[in-house]
């Protein structure tokens, strides 16, 4: 019930800001995407049930993420990984990967291998990039080339490209979802598009807060430091 009450807040918020979009527009870079996707991760598409991008974090950030999914399914307690008994609920003060964890429980039914879970995270996470980098931008500049130019720029960067081997910080879609739907609720004061913006927010700051931080430094910029 809970999903589909926040499917339809999405509808609402996003149906009336896509409708003066070229959807060939949408459609063309989505696909422009997707063979970038498979251009820089081809390493990765080609070993996704073997290799992970790291052989020292990537290891360890698969296995948590995992064990997170079905410490949720069992009641158990989430912040207490078994490998590093005896220190108690590490989790708590450190990356706590929750987003991660609960989108990828569906994925554990299917298959038990986490290398694969983890690989499908960063190929589907590197494209909700692109686009939800597409829809802000759009919102930002209102004009279709730029904003292609500054998502590609944004998704396939060195920049970004540096933090695969990290899964948790490497996930950054939330940001650019957070800063698109604050833009609408003060566009339209919509209530679905405020919502949806906390629920964005809360996306990084579940996975990993030093990602949410980046959202406190854009809302105070044009605040005096003191």
């Amino acid at each position: 019930k809970m999903v589909w009450i926040f499917w339809s807040h999405y509808k609402l918020a996003i149906k009336s800001f896509l409708s003066h979009i070229s959807k060939k527009f949408l459609i063309a870079s989505g696909f422009l995407s997707v063979v970038l996707t498979c251009i820089f991760l081809f390493p990765i598409l080609k070993n996704m049930s073997s290799h992970l991008p790291s052989r020292e974090d990537g290891v360890l950030i698969s296995y948590v993420i995992t064990w997170e999914s079905r410490a949720l399914l069992l009641g158990k307690n989430i912040f207490q990984v078994p490998m590093y008994a005896s220190y108690k609920n590490v989790l708590a003060y450190s990356d706590p990967f929750l987003s991660t964890g609960i989108l990828n429980i569906p994925f554990i039914f299917f298959t038990s291998n986490s290398v694969l879970t983890s690989n499908l995270h960063l190929v589907f996470g590197t494209f909700i990039f692109f686009i939800a980098m597409m829809l802000l931008c759009i919102a930002l500049f209102d004009s279709f080339p730029g904003a292609l130019l500054s998502a590609l720029t944004a998704t396939f960067s060195e920049y970004h490209f540096h933090y695969l081997v990290h899964l948790h910080t490497y996930l950054l879609a939330g940001v650019p979802l957070c800063l698109l739907f604050a833009l609408l609720w003060k566009r339209t004061s919509s209530l679905n598009a405020l919502v949806l913006a906390a629920v964005s927010f809360l996306y990084q700051a579940l996975n990993a807060p030093m990602t949410a931080f980046f959202l406190f430094f854009i809302f105070n910029a044009k605040r005096p430091c003191h």
